[in-house]
């Protein structure tokens, strides 16, 4: 039986405890988030799976549909470190961007809590032009693709003097 009007309610977060006194019930209905078609884009502390990480997974028992890829569908984003291209399509289609601290609060308060509180982690780095992308790729030189060039052609003929000592 969930607990009645001015309940406190703990959810542990990445290791911090969020509490809360709500006049709600701590156990939510199933249907929280009942509307919400949500993508993840998790990138804190190693990727989450999409579908089936801890955010995924709350979102579900929450009433949420979680989609392994992005589509026009997508109501809202867990995002934390993400890629800029999901950002972009975020921001063009102004679908807002939320950490995943957003679900714990509405699992915690038992509805859906304003997005605005909950700003997706990484979304000001890439605003203020910060965003460093996860390959750290630069810029290959013609110097580069002509080395690159030199390596394959070494391999090649490597590969054709051994078969050719095979036989």
């Amino acid at each position: 039986m969930p607990p009645k009007r001015n309940s406190i309610c703990t959810q542990e977060y990445q290791g911090v405890l969020i509490t809360a006194d709500y006049a709600e019930p701590c156990n939510p209905p199933v249907s929280t988030l009942e509307n919400v078609i949500a993508y993840v884009e998790y990138y804190s502390n190693g990727f989450q799976d999409r579908t089936k990480g801890n955010i995924a997974e709350l979102l579900i028992s929450l009433g949420a549909q979680v989609v392994p890829r992005w589509s026009t569908k997508v109501t809202h984003c867990i995002f934390s470190e993400g890629r800029k291209s999901i950002y972009e399509k975020c921001k063009e289609a102004d679908i807002p961007m939320v950490s995943g601290v957003w679900v714990y609060a509405c699992n915690a308060k038992g509805r859906k809590v304003n997005e605005t509180d909950f700003p997706g982690i990484g979304v000001q780095d890439i605003e203020d032009g910060q965003y460093k992308d996860k390959k750290n790729v630069r810029e290959k030189t013609l110097e580069d693709w002509k080395n690159i060039a030199i390596e394959i052609a070494k391999r090649r003929i490597q590969y054709r003097r051994k078969k050719h000592r095979k036989h």
